[in-house]
């Protein structure tokens, strides 16, 4: 057994020449792998020798071959290619006597460790052998160019015949090597040969000159005049070209090109002075094709080939790929528009490679190629669990990673020796002596390179078409909180000065580009805001899920504690109610309560942080924040259109009749309809929820049969500067797990039996926004029943007469009827009307009494003295009936009003001359 058994090889395997499969395989492995050739039972030597070279490169080709190193993205490009582990070349031209220089163990290179192995066309009067052998570390393209030569120059005695006994080839520093195949009556021959392993800098350090200049190492005798073209002409470069050309030419060399569209056009040849070559498998030369400029362009000396000369990578492919489009093509027509060349642009289109280079043009970022593997694209933003779809891609993911080549070391020899997991392992524990291998620390996994997105994947992250209608809209996702309506018009001014190519090569605006590619990100069928609901597949759903995850095991007592104390004030309806409601949001999103929330307190009470935690839950996309109460009535509300709770901060209703109907209907209405300046409007589902937090007396436009908002007046015992201390560490936990836990806690919770969210409770500060909202006659008359001022000129009472200005300065009113002329009444409200214009309006007099009769069913309208001269009057029964029937038409209680005490005694009264009305 050597010491070179177990010596790590990192190669490559393919059959594909495009495609690689990177390994790891001990030496001594790799070895027993060459030990039996492929037998091509189908043909003869002297049949195969007869075979053209197509046939020939097809059944040497057939068990695959591989390279002395490995290959980034498993693709086989130079580009791509890593550091070489395994010197390999070819004896193509050697002699018999040569051979036994070797065989005899005379040879110079004798003294290293490797194997050589027959090739294809070996024959014993004509050897063909190839030589492997491994490096004790690995080398890169210089070093192994060196080496490969060095040691060319050593295997024979005379230093000259050595290397030309060496095809050429076999300095390139991506050759293949093709696994070992014979026919079925020809000569196989293996043997390894044991030695000390390989040193490369040993090596390089003996070499007698400068091993770094390429003209000082061992050259072959006919690689000086090898050379096909002038290397120094240069032609216009085709990476500077704009467009689907010159992205192409950017993309890739006409190296790459052979290797992954022409295979089969040319075959890697002889390279010489730095140039690789290629032949042109239909011509009947070899190694006339060479690629210069560092694969800028082809050169072709074959006859036979149609490029003709020079190409550049485009041309190359157009010429050999759609050549046979143009046939029919008149003469002089322009390459532009050849049949060929449209082909070529609609074939570079839909390469990976090739979009990403376009969009990389168009953006203004691109570099130099040589840059390319160098640059990292940014980590995505962190999103939560939200539902596919364009705004939540657009949020959690801007890249697409590329494939992660790595492979484990059972799983690589499993590959390439075609053994179980199991009869590996086994192998690797016997030659260790029986014993599994001490496990190694995890290595550290390297970050995974990102792969930049195409254009298209760039214009459908960042927009969409939605038709809306009759109407067509984009949709721009770019600002992150909210999406942007944009006229088609206006979508195509902004891109008019970014030109791109079309798949026939033809420069388009990037707009006119993207709305006429078929891949472009569309919804035919409109847009519509639908929580956790799934939506017909042609429809833009704006809902985007909850901005976080929940998670039962998170501590969220200490917001119920803030509920309980401060929002709930320690009542336990209102608890029960609050968390009801908040639960509510979570389990059912999709139907709305038709309630708004309304938090009453000093500033800094913590009145807006309940619309802080429920932010956290839905996410800024699904939360709108109005500062000041006018916008309510503003028909451009872009800001609700994908609202799930909308917080009005520090809010004051302050009277705005003309907008209490639209915030009665973002309560109530299942629709809303979202105009934005310049662009349609549309319709959406609305399932907004509204919280208002205020400190004015007045908030929202509470009505007397009031069933639209919850109001509670908050605790004020975490108010004041003091109190900072709390909030900070308040803000701190919810932001570390709290908002996560109270979530979890949401969508457990179980509604007691007598809540319903939809019917609000009946609390002292909900009776205080409806009297606070009190207009005309209502307001009139609270004020007359505030202050116990009779209104009008008394002219009965049960107790007593009253004076000229009908005031009550005996305490009659509190427990007796009082009568009062009906016109002496009207005019009074008449002038508190005039003083108060902006709290009441002009009533006929029919309307105010019937005003008067709501607010004091027991009020009764007589007329008063003899026929014919008969006086209207109102019969108002006594002060605390007026109050206790005002309150109940407000739906309020009668403490709720706040009305002083008056002292008094009852008294009877006399009735006789009134005559009734009422009846």
């Amino acid at each position: 057994m050597s010491e070179n058994d177990f010596q790590i090889l990192r190669i490559s395997q393919g059959k594909h020449r495009g495609r690689v499969k990177n390994i790891q395989i001990p030496w001594r492995k790799f070895c027993r792998k060459f030990a039996e050739p492929s037998v091509d039972s189908s043909v003869t030597y002297g049949q195969y020798l007869k075979l053209g070279v197509d046939e020939q490169g097809e059944k040497k080709s057939a068990p695959g071959y591989i390279v002395g190193a490995q290959f980034a993205d498993g693709k086989r490009r130079l580009a791509n290619m890593q550091k070489r582990t395994l010197i390999s070349f070819d004896l193509d031209e050697v002699k018999p006597a040569q051979m036994d220089e070797i065989e005899m163990g005379l040879s110079d290179i004798c003294k290293y460790e490797f194997l050589r192995h027959t090739s294809r066309k070996h024959c014993p009067e004509s050897p063909r052998w190839r030589i492997h052998m491994p490096i004790s570390r690995p080398v890169d393209h210089d070093e192994a160019n060196a080496i490969t030569r060095i040691l060319a120059a050593m295997i024979f005695s005379d230093p000259q015949e050595s290397i030309d006994a060496v095809d050429v080839v076999s300095h390139r520093y991506a050759q293949v090597s093709y696994m070992p195949s014979r026919s079925k009556d020809q000569e196989y021959r293996c043997e390894v040969n044991h030695g000390e392993l390989l040193d490369p800098d040993e090596l390089l350090e003996s070499f007698p000159g400068n091993w770094k200049d390429h003209t000082q190492l061992p050259m072959r005798s006919d690689e000086s005049s090898a050379r096909a073209a002038d290397p120094n002409r240069r032609m216009e470069l085709p990476t500077d070209k704009s467009g689907i050309m010159g992205a192409w030419c950017r993309t890739y060399t006409v190296d790459d090109c052979i290797t992954e569209f022409l295979s089969d056009v040319y075959e890697p040849g002889v390279s010489t002075d730095g140039h690789n070559r290629y032949t042109y498998l239909q011509g009947t030369g070899s190694n006339g094709a060479v690629s210069y400029d560092d694969g800028l362009f082809l050169y072709s000396n074959h006859g036979t080939d149609p490029i003709e000369g020079a190409a550049n990578a485009w041309d190359l492919c157009r010429i050999h790929l759609f050549g046979e489009l143009d046939k029919d093509a008149r003469e002089g027509t322009s390459p532009g528009s050849l049949p060929s060349f449209k082909a070529m642009a609609k074939f570079a289109s839909e390469q990976e490679d090739v979009q990403i280079e376009i969009a990389r043009e168009v953006n203004g970022l691109f570099d130099d190629a040589d840059d390319e593997d160098e640059e990292e694209e940014a980590d995505p933003a962190p999103g939560g669990r939200v539902k596919k779809n364009p705004l939540s891609e657009h949020e959690e993911s801007d890249e697409i990673e590329k494939d992660d080549f790595v492979d484990t070391f059972e799983d690589d020899i499993d590959a390439f020796l075609g053994g179980s997991d199991a009869a590996e392992e086994d192998d690797i524990d016997a030659f260790l002596g029986g014993a599994d291998e001490p496990e190694e620390k995890p290595k550290k996994k390297k970050k995974k390179k990102k792969k930049p997105l195409t254009l298209l994947e760039q214009m459908n992250r960042d927009h969409a078409f939605v038709q809306n209608g009759s109407t067509p809209l984009i949709a721009d996702f770019r600002q992150e909180k909210k999406v942007n309506w944009r006229s088609v018009f206006g979508f195509q001014t902004e891109y008019r000065n970014r030109l791109v190519p079309d798949h026939e090569g033809k420069m388009k605006t990037l707009a006119n580009w993207w709305l006429d590619h078929p891949k472009r990100q569309s919804y035919p069928l409109g847009v519509v805001f639908r929580p956790d609901e799934k939506v017909s597949k042609g429809m833009l759903n704006l809902w985007t899920g909850w901005a976080i995850e929940p998670d039962p095991a998170q501590d969220c007592q200490f917001i119920l504690d803030y509920i309980w104390r401060i929002l709930a004030n320690q009542d336990q309806e209102h608890y029960d109610y609050l968390l009801s409601w908040l639960a509510d949001i979570v389990q059912n999103p999709a139907q709305k309560p038709g309630v708004a929330l309304v938090l009453k307190g000093l500033k800094g009470a913590g009145k807006d942080t309940l619309a802080e935690i429920m932010r956290r839950i839905v996410g800024d996309r699904h939360r709108a924040k109005i500062t000041d109460t006018k916008m309510i009535g503003d028909k451009f509300n872009a800001a609700f259109e994908t609202a799930l709770i909308a917080q009005l901060e520090e809010a004051s209703w302050g009277g705005n009749m003309d907008a209490k109907g639209t915030l009665q209907s973002y309560i109530t209405s299942p629709t809303i309809r979202i105009e934005r300046k310049g662009v349609d409007a549309i319709e959406l589902d609305s399932f907004v929820r509204l919280i208002f937090t205020a400190n004015e007396d007045w908030v929202v436009p509470a009505t007397a049969d009031e069933r639209r908002y919850a109001v509670f007046e908050v605790s004020n015992e975490r108010a004041g500067p003091k109190q900072k201390p709390f909030w900070r560490d308040f803000y701190s936990r919810l932001d570390n797990g709290g908002a996560e836990g109270f979530l979890a806690y949401l969508m457990e919770w179980e509604r007691p039996d007598h809540i319903d969210v939809g019917t609000p409770p009946e609390t002292k500060a909900l009776s205080d926004q409806k009297l606070a909202g009190l207009r005309g006659v209502t307001l009139w008359w609270f004020g007359l029943l505030y202050d116990g001022e009779v209104p009008g000129d008394i002219v009965f009472s049960d107790s007593f007469e009253g004076d000229e200005d009908g005031d009550l300065d005996d305490p009659g009113w509190e427990s007796d009827w009082v009568t009062v002329e009906t016109n002496s009444v009207r005019a009074e409200y008449d002038q508190w009307r005039k003083n108060n214009i902006r709290k009441a309006q002009e009533r006929d007099p029919r309307a105010f009494g019937k005003d008067l009769r709501t607010l004091c069913p027991s009020m009764e309208r007589l007329r008063k003295g003899a026929s014919g001269r008969q006086t209207r009057v109102y019969r108002l029964p006594p002060l605390d009936v007026c109050r206790a029937e005002f309150a109940a038409a407000q739906n309020v209680n009668v403490s709720d009003c706040g009305f002083p005490e008056f002292d008094g005694d009852d008294t009877e009264i006399d009735r006789g001359d009134l005559e009734s009305e009422n009846q």
